[in-house]
């Protein structure tokens, strides 16, 4: 199958900075239905890769059912976990992209483990690891597919009308010295959109 092109992502779906590569045409955050599926079935993806073209500015992914994935430099170094570019314990980035070389590039790519894992080397050095059936999961399921964590709790905004809603509170001592208060507080936020913080010092 020919490459996924350059187009823009529409906008309820993913940026394309997060993706790294363009989606194919029809692209619409879902599985299409011309692989002889149902709309809205995804196909098992495969992780496993049959070759890697390379070239300074992009790395491309033929991928072993067929798809071919073009991906950005920048890309790949942000979803790096080598012990130079993240925390071990909690995966968090130490490395952030405004500290990579202005015009970061491939020097190298190669596949191993059985066609299943990449081993890339940057313009500046680096070398980072990818399991490719990760990469793969988050080419085409980045909202499922979390880097720090294996999996995360999606909050849902709760609609509230003025007239019925008590504004939830919260006593400055309580946020301050509660790592619960303080979670419970950032889902509320996320979620109703306000909080009423009680207490606050003036100075």
């Amino acid at each position: 199958s020919p490459p996924r092109t350059l187009t823009p992502r529409p906008s309820n779906v993913v940026p394309q900075r997060a993706i790294g590569i363009a989606p194919p045409a029809d692209f619409s955050g879902r599985c299409s239905s011309s692989r002889g599926t149902r709309p809205g079935q995804c196909p098992a993806l495969s992780g496993v890769a049959t070759s890697l073209q390379v070239s300074p500015d992009k790395l491309m992914i033929n991928w072993q059912d067929g798809v071919v994935d073009k991906l950005n430099p920048t890309w790949l170094r942000e979803r790096c976990q080598s012990e130079a570019t993240v925390d071990l314990e909690t995966l968090q980035p130490i490395v952030m992209p405004h500290h990579y070389p202005k015009e970061l590039l491939l020097a190298d790519a190669c596949l191993h483990d059985g066609m299943k894992n990449l081993k890339v080397s940057f313009s500046d050095g680096h070398t980072s690891y990818f399991s490719l059936a990760m990469l793969r999961k988050e080419l085409n399921s980045f909202r499922e597919s979390p880097l720090q964590v294996s999996g995360y709790k999606k909050l849902q905004p709760r609609l509230w009308s003025g007239s019925e809603e008590v504004m939830p509170q919260w006593t400055h001592d309580e946020v301050v010295g509660s790592e619960a208060a303080r979670l419970a507080l950032v889902e509320e936020l996320l979620t109703g959109g306000q909080a009423l913080i009680r207490g606050v010092p003036q100075e």
